[in-house]
């Protein structure tokens, strides 16, 4: 009984240190790329304005973000990075956001 008791508090200890993790606290400060051919906007919106177009590759840096909706459980899944949008700075010190499903940092 006394070892189940610990494993169910490691269990919740280890959810809720989870939930601190996000697309943005592991993206932010990390120099990456546009894994497909895409529009970056001047707000995180699919009408927004368009800022301009980048190609595939196109290096950036992300600089932040923001996500809709309410949280998820887990980070890194299907889930979060359909509400994440990342801030990134591009050459010419150029910003905009895009949706963190067409940014790629290596992971």
């Amino acid at each position: 009984m006394f070892r189940c008791t610990i494993a169910a508090a490691a269990l919740i200890a280890a959810t809720a240190g989870a939930s601190g993790r996000t697309l943005i606290s592991d993206s932010t400060g990390r120099d990456c790329s546009i894994n497909q051919p895409t529009p970056i906007y001047v707000t995180p919106d699919l009408t927004s304005k368009t800022l301009l177009n980048a190609a595939e590759d196109t290096p950036v840096h992300v600089v932040g973000g923001k996500q809709f909706g309410p949280p998820v459980d887990y980070p890194n899944t299907d889930s979060e990075w359909a509400r994440t949008w990342l801030r990134v700075r591009l050459a010419g010190r150029k910003f905009g956001w895009a949706p963190a499903s067409v940014v790629n940092c290596g992971d």
